[in-house]
């Protein structure tokens, strides 16, 4: 009487399921296409500590140049200003990507400026996966 192992590994050929479409490649600073949430919440942390920190090492480097007695220089927000908008519109593009991947119109991103309704806007936006497959805005995200 032979019994099998129970500590063999499995005999059966397992094979990688291939997708019928092909993933499309990820363009930052386009809002067509789809974006998956965990490649959303790292390029918006990311895009967010590298927009703050070169503004604080503006500041600073602003704060030991001016004089102390003098008048406040505005140096500091006339560089901040423009660095904030490039973020806001890199933030609103992955935004934009991400109702996609749920299969939402883009345009649901202005809900995110309204108050309140933004906290339960952003509930799905993170916790919500996305589509399998294509759906009307684009092929698959690819795999993080």
């Amino acid at each position: 009487m032979t019994t099998a192992n129970p500590y063999a590994p499995p005999q059966a050929q397992v094979a990688d399921i291939a997708d019928s479409v092909a993933p499309q490649p990820v363009k930052l600073w386009s809002a067509q296409g789809r974006i998956g949430r965990l490649r959303y919440l790292a390029y918006n942390a990311g895009a967010y500590l590298v927009s703050w920190v070169f503004i604080g090492a503006v500041m600073a480097l602003v704060a030991t140049a001016s004089d102390s007695a003098g008048p406040v220089f505005m140096g500091p927000a006339l560089i901040a200003v423009p660095l904030m908008i490039v973020f806001l519109v890199f933030s609103t593009l992955q935004l934009i990507k991400r109702c996609h991947d749920l299969g939402w119109n883009g345009w649901l991103w202005l809900l995110s400026l309204v108050p309140l309704v933004n906290l339960f806007f952003f509930l799905p936006i993170v916790f919500m996966p996305g589509r399998d497959g294509s759906n009307e805005y684009g092929a698959p995200p690819p795999p993080n």
